[in-house]
């Protein structure tokens, strides 16, 4: 379990802001403001002291989980016991702290850009798409089937009594609710509406297309997951539930960045709309 926890540091701590950082760089090194100055609404000293914070909250959280994972091994705690079990799920939310800053700074950014562009017509970045228009359907019919999959897999321990407020309830509840969210953002996304004002219309389907899939992924993910800790827990493997929950965490951080990241390429995206002579 001790190995797997240092494996989750590496992971959501070093590896995958490894890439989230060399992508910002590779950005504002080949696209620099002099030649993009549309992709820039700040000034630039701004973006490189925010690429060098996140370096750094990244090895602090890097360090601070190791620190704590090596120092509970010296101790022999047994961190297989039950009021260690959301142990990884802590460490969880901490990792991904610097990850969520970086999505709030790019929902800023995307403001900013809406707020600089000063004309007063606003297109449509491409027509609204279905889910179904977007993604593989294995992909499509794998997120049908694991949400159902789940429910039919919860009812099941609960002999298919569903008593209200119960554990199987509540388990229902949570993936149900989770996909109708998956699913409301997804349609906010799809809407045609672009967030970025000067973004060609292919990036604006092909990141559709990336984050489209990155939450079905996160969906199935979800869905498998209580699924399978409901099984846990009727059949007395509770003690298992901590290995469960790291591999859930280090699985769901991996897929969704790295299949956001394959994508959209920086190779692909059109980055002449952010020339100062494409300003409209």
């Amino acid at each position: 379990m001790y190995l797997l926890l240092l494996i989750q540091c590496a992971l959501l701590s070093w590896y995958l802001p490894a890439l989230l950082h060399k992508r910002m760089r590779r950005v504002i090194t080949e696209y620099p403001p002099s030649d993009f100055p549309l992709l820039y609404p700040k000034e630039e000293h701004e973006y490189h002291a925010f690429h060098a914070k996140f370096l750094l909250m990244n090895r602090v959280a890097f360090v601070a989980g190791m620190v704590v994972v090596v120092g509970l091994m010296l101790l022999g705690v047994n961190v297989m016991q039950e009021h260690w079990m959301m142990l990884p799920w802590g460490m969880f939310m901490v990792q991904m702290v610097p990850i969520m800053i970086v999505e709030a700074s790019e929902f800023n950014h995307l403001k900013a850009l809406r707020e600089q562009n000063k004309s007063s017509i606003r297109v449509a970045g491409m027509q609204s798409r279905g889910l179904k228009e977007l993604v593989a359907p294995s992909l499509f019919i794998g997120w049908i089937t694991s949400f159902l999959g789940a429910i039919l897999v919860v009812a099941w321990t609960d002999n298919f009594e569903f008593a209200f407020l119960g554990d199987a309830y509540s388990t229902v509840l949570i993936v149900v609710i989770m996909n109708i969210l998956g699913y409301l953002y997804l349609r906010w996304l799809l809407s045609g509406k672009r967030l970025d004002p000067y973004q060609d219309p292919e990036d604006k389907l092909r990141y559709s297309k990336a984050v489209t899939k990155s939450l079905m992924f996160l969906s199935i993910a979800v869905s498998v997951f209580m699924a399978v800790t409901r099984v846990l827990d009727v059949t007395e493997a509770q003690y298992l539930q901590p290995v469960l929950m790291t591999f859930y965490c280090q699985i769901i951080a991996y897929g969704s960045i790295t299949t956001t990241l394959r994508g959209v390429k920086l190779e692909d995206i059109n980055f002449d709309v952010y020339r100062q002579s494409h300003k409209v």
